[in-house]
């Protein structure tokens, strides 16, 4: 083998070792068991991210992740380029505490979940990757903040933080000022469903209307009396 050959083999070679792993998209939809953590709703969701999340995202400042609740389970979702080295511990801490891991949202990638029509517009210059990676950093950082907003009590169990100004947080939390500061930035304004069922008025979100009236969880005699946009 010529010079020039044994050269370029070992450029190539070195090109590939530190070329750098791709990123990927995991979610981990993620039920409560039937325990004493989560059966308490005041504290289900804040306990979910101090006992399982908050252990596994210390530590890795390059994880970009975000979380969700629905009562009965939670997702978990992460972009990383070492998600095989995240994984066993991932796995361990679900095992521990008893979550049920449905595996159905396995294949799913990041314009599939953050990059389509829901979010974005036929209109946009953006791409489906730019916008899904923009809303992705956005909800890292919200979540980055509920995590620093929680705190275990002496049982432990964990729960939110109060306020320190009630007339600005009604409702005792002071994520509620910050949930009126992404309105206003956004223009976006709240959408509620106001319906009457076993003879009382009812009012809840749009998307908890809708996907409680889907999964056939509203009373039977429900009936919707219309759909509201609210400023925030």
């Amino acid at each position: 083998m010529s010079k020039i050959e044994t050269d370029n083999l070992n450029v190539q070679t070195t090109s590939t070792e530190t070329q750098p792993k791709e990123a990927s998209y995991h979610s981990h939809v993620l039920y409560f068991p039937n325990r004493p953590l989560f059966c308490d709703a005041t504290h289900c969701f804040p306990s979910f991210l101090g006992e399982f999340v908050t252990p596994l995202v210390q530590g890795r400042p390059d994880l970009l992740y975000w979380f969700t609740y629905y009562e009965a389970f939670a997702r978990f979702r992460v972009w990383t380029n070492s998600y095989e080295e995240l994984r066993p511990e991932l796995e361990a801490k679900r095992d521990v505490l008893g979550l049920i891991d449905t595996g159905k949202e396995k294949d799913l990638t990041l314009e599939g979940d953050l990059g389509h029509a829901r979010f974005i517009g036929a209109d946009t210059s953006s791409k489906p990757r730019q916008r899904a990676m923009k809303i992705l950093r956005s909800l890292h950082a919200a979540s980055e903040l509920v995590l620093d907003s929680i705190y275990r009590l002496p049982n432990g169990l964990w729960q939110f933080e109060g306020t320190g100004d009630k007339d600005q947080n009604p409702i005792g939390n002071h994520l509620f000022s910050v949930n009126h500061l992404i309105h206003n930035l956004t223009r976006s304004q709240a959408r509620i469903a106001v319906f009457s069922a076993q003879k009382q008025t009812h009012v809840k979100s749009y998307y908890c209307y809708n996907n409680a009236k889907n999964n056939g969880q509203l009373p039977p005699d429900h009936q919707l009396i219309g759909e509201y946009s609210v400023e925030m």
